[in-house]
Order: structure tokens, then C-alpha cells, then sequence
């Protein structure tokens, strides 16, 4: 009977934390949506790659639009 619930409880707790680490990435998601920072990112983005493409102007635009394409701002909001 020990043996059933010590195995019972290794199974559940590691789904216990990942329910509460994806509750916890959807509260900060969340947030980062309420404050506006989600979009200050991203703007901040598109800056730097203006700022790139003015720096280095002997790359080609095609590399460019492909690191745009890219750049997903979901992935500085919540990194996996």
C-alpha cells in the first residue's frame, strides 16, 4: 500500500508543478498584455532591425525580411 501511494504521488506532483508553471506564464502574459509592455517590445524590435539595416546597409534586404518573419514576440513573452 506504501509503495501505491509513494508512486501515486511521484506521478501527480510533477503534473501539479506544470499546471501551476503554466498558470504562473499566463499571469505574466497576462500582465505584460494589461501594461503594455508586449507592445513595447515589439516596437523596441522593429527599431533595433531599422537601426541594423542602417548600420549594416551591405546586407541583403532578403535576410532582413526573413529575421523579421522570424522574430516571434510571443517568444520574448513567454520563452520555452
Amino acid at each position: 500500500m506504501k509503495k501505491i501511494i509513494i508512486v501515486f504521488f511521484i506521478c501527480i506532483l510533477p503534473i501539479s508543478a506544470f499546471s501551476q508553471t503554466t498558470a504562473k506564464k499566463e499571469k505574466i502574459k497576462k500582465m505584460f498584455e494589461l501594461t503594455g509592455s508586449a507592445k513595447v517590445g515589439e516596437q523596441l524590435i522593429v527599431q533595433a532591425l531599422a537601426a541594423f539595416q542602417k548600420t549594416y546597409p551591405d546586407v541583403d534586404q532578403e535576410f532582413w525580411d526573413g529575421l523579421k518573419k522570424d522574430i516571434n514576440i510571443e517568444d520574448t513573452i513567454n520563452p520555452d
